[in-house]
């Protein structure tokens, strides 16, 4: 949901973009504040629908949220609770043990990154070309598609040969490139297949076995794998889409997906503290040298320069696999680290990166609106149950107001209910509020979502697919006072 800030009122118009945040880090608040503050964005979450599994987030070491939510396995008879030793597909985040792999190597002397790879494995000539690089494979810039052909053997993934070399099959693809090597980024699976070969090449084994030598053993990562267990057997979770209607209390299994052909860029199974060890590892000296560590948390670029807006260099993935959403954030510099493991499908793909943000931002002591909401899964209850609040009667007033299109209404609803928004703020935008019932074809309150202590949800509906969302927020110390309102026209056309 792009959003458009206007002192308090937030309005959300399809195109519009959000602000940056400041790399700025402010002094820290109260640990009891920002544990509260997280607490709260996560339960919101849960709310809408865009997390079910594990979490985990950690400031300068020490846990301000470390929990599960959700179905472990909603097709059991009798489900039983997601738990924080459960192992989910991680997707992904695979990539990341290969970059780690890879790097392990080149502290070692036995690969380069800015070596052709033509040069060091003929082998992977004939499919890369002369000038591809490990730094070109690492950072999306070998020009190579995301996939393998749809009409070639390989679209959905790698072939093993009878030791369990995926190496051979990607030395006798012919992919072709769109783009010269270092020209452009694209992201491509594709790629860190062959990095993943060229992993096999230089250490003479699989690609799990080097993985598992180079990264597992070492930090005695037992519990990260590369997705032989079967969901729903044993600690290994059960992916899981919205059933009928988007209720997330309806979740339901998914079939499971081949994820062994996707090989380096996402086969990998672990777990909330197998991830959290591997980060404390790569903050510690030792593991990597220090020009590797370096060139992971900037993301191998060529320039050298801050990646981010963050507060500088950071170390984060993300992961999908149908039924498993995951994402990764960690500012070694900062102290913030965040890991969501979803073991449900989240829409839009992106709020699960927004989620990461959000919770950083909120570790800052910095003020977020919440999060994203998405409106084809937000399980909705019946607008006749709206219960009798300060804040619900508000909104109900707001709702009434638009539909009439009355500016006077509108405006008495202003004076008695956000009295700290500028007025000219509001007239910049009300002409955006009352076309809405004819331009969606009708006006009828579809429905609410509490989302926690002081925040309402209401969704209008129009003909056809159209709804409009309101998210009212009251002030903590006057309940009957709406401190922000944030609406969501993305879905009113």
């Amino acid at each position: 949901m792009s959003t458009i800030a206007l002192a308090s009122l937030l309005l959300a118009l399809p195109g519009a973009v959000a602000a940056p945040q400041s790399p700025a880090a402010p002094a820290p608040p109260a640990p009891d504040d920002v544990r509260a503050g997280v607490r709260a964005y996560l339960d919101e979450a849960y709310a809408v629908g865009l997390w079910s599994g594990v979490a985990l987030v950690r400031l300068h070491g020490e846990d301000v949220f470390r929990g599960a939510i959700g179905p472990f396995d909603a097709s059991a008879p009798s489900p039983e609770p997601n738990r924080l030793d459960g192992v989910f597909r991680i997707g992904s985040i695979t990539k990341s043990f290969t970059q780690i792999a890879l790097l392990r190597l080149v502290d070692r002397g036995e690969v380069e990154l800015d070596e052709p790879i033509a040069k060091a494995h003929p082998e992977l000539a004939p499919a890369l070309g002369e000038a591809v690089t490990l730094r070109h494979l690492l950072n999306f810039t070998s020009g190579l598609p995301s996939e393998l052909d749809e009409d070639s053997s390989g679209a959905e993934g790698v072939e093993y040969d009878e030791r369990g070399l995926a190496g051979p099959f990607l030395a006798s693809r012919r992919p072709e490139r769109a783009t010269e090597p270092g020209e452009r980024r694209r992201y491509s699976n594709l790629g860190y297949w062959y990095a993943g070969a060229v992993l096999e090449a230089a250490t003479g084994t699989t690609y799990e076995a080097a993985v598992r030598d180079l990264v597992l053993a070492p930090l005695g990562l037992d519990d990260t794998g590369f997705g032989d267990a079967a969901p729903g057997d044993g600690r290994m979770t059960n992916g899981h889409e919205p059933g009928d209607g988007g209720d997330r209390g309806a979740l339901v299994a998914v079939e499971p997906y081949p994820v062994r052909a996707r090989y380096a860029s996402g086969m990998m199974t672990s777990t909330l503290a197998d991830l959290e060890r591997l980060c404390d590892a790569l903050a510690a000296d030792g593991f990597l040298a220090a020009e590797s560590r370096e060139e992971l948390f900037r993301a191998f670029r060529v320039d050298k320069q801050e990646v981010t807006l963050e507060g500088g260099p950071v170390f984060k993935s993300a992961g999908f696999v149908p039924g498993w959403r995951t994402h990764l954030r960690f500012h070694p510099r900062e102290g913030h680290l965040v890991v969501l493991l979803n073991n449900r499908t989240v829409l839009p793909p992106q709020a699960i990166a927004q989620l990461g943000v959000d919770l950083v931002n909120l570790l800052r002591g910095e003020r977020v609106n919440g999060p994203p909401i998405p409106p084809s899964e937000i399980a909705l209850l019946p607008a006749d149950e709206l219960p009798e609040t300060a804040l619900a009667d508000a909104a109900r007033e707001l709702i009434r107001a638009i539909e009439a299109g009355d500016e006077a209404r509108f405006a008495a609803w202003h004076a008695a209910n956000m009295p700290d928004v500028e007025r000219d703020e509001i007239d910049r935008n009300v002409g955006a509020l009352f076309p809405l019932p004819e331009r969606m074809g009708g006006w009828e309150l579809a429905g609410f979502r509490e989302l926690r202590a002081g925040k309402l949800l209401l969704c209008v509906r129009g003909d056809g697919r159209k709804r409009a969302f309101f998210t009212f927020v009251a002030a903590a110390d006057e309940p009957s006072r709406v401190e922000d309102l944030i609406i969501d026209l993305s879905r009113a056309r």
